[in-house]
Parts: structure tokens; sequence; C-alpha cells
């Protein structure tokens, strides 16, 4: 399944975003690669909604172990910097994809814009 987008008057939501390596055309076999590649593909999403990783409040982390998660630190402070998100993990019994081993929702609260004076 595809990453789904859902604008909101206040904020966007991305839900299933997933690493996936287009040039290799397919899922690398670790979950830290896999986090950054789904982190890359969030990003350029909320960008061509006007949005930017600093505005996302939340994270909800898919995975189906927890082995790999201790080298993916390093690519949550490279996503967010010092001012972490929310986050919740949950593990899940399987994806309908053998070869997905993280997937990610992004929730992001958009500034209110000021209309001109």
């Amino acid at each position: 399944m595809t990453m789904v987008c859902e604008q909101e008057r206040d904020g966007i939501s991305l839900r299933r975003v997933r690493g996936f390596d287009r040039h290799a055309d397919h899922f690398p076999p670790r979950m830290s690669e896999q986090l950054r590649l789904a982190f890359s593909a969030g990003r350029a999403a909320l960008a061509a909604r006007g949005a930017s990783m600093t505005d996302v409040v939340r994270v909800i982390y898919r995975v189906k172990d927890t082995e790999g998660l201790p080298h993916c630190a390093p690519f949550l402070y490279g996503a967010f910097g010092e001012r972490q998100p929310i986050s919740t993990l949950l593990v899940v019994p399987e994806f309908e994809r053998p070869d997905v081993e993280i997937e990610i929702d992004l929730i992001a609260r958009l500034p209110e814009r000021t209309a001109p004076l």
C-alpha cells in the first residue's frame, strides 16, 4: 500500500510512509536504511504541501521487531534535531510485504497563516 496524505485545516497527516529505494527498486534489508528513506519521502511530501520536518508534532513507528531500532537513532536526530516530536512505537506481527521492516506516520501542524493587512 502506498503513502496516504490527509490535509487538514491545521495540519497534514502522512500515513504508511515507507523506505522504498526507487533506484534499486526494492526495500533495503536494514531497518535503519528503510527509516532513512521513509524520512526522505516524508520530508518531500511535507515540502510539497508547504510544511517541513520541524512542523512534525507526532510520529508513529510500526516495526515487526525491535532488534534494528538501536541503529535508527542517528536518523531520528538527523530528521528532527534537538526538538523530537511525541513518538509512539507499535510492534506489529507483519506487513503485507515481507521485506518491509518499518513504517511511519508523520503528523504535522502548520503555523497559522495570517492574512495580509
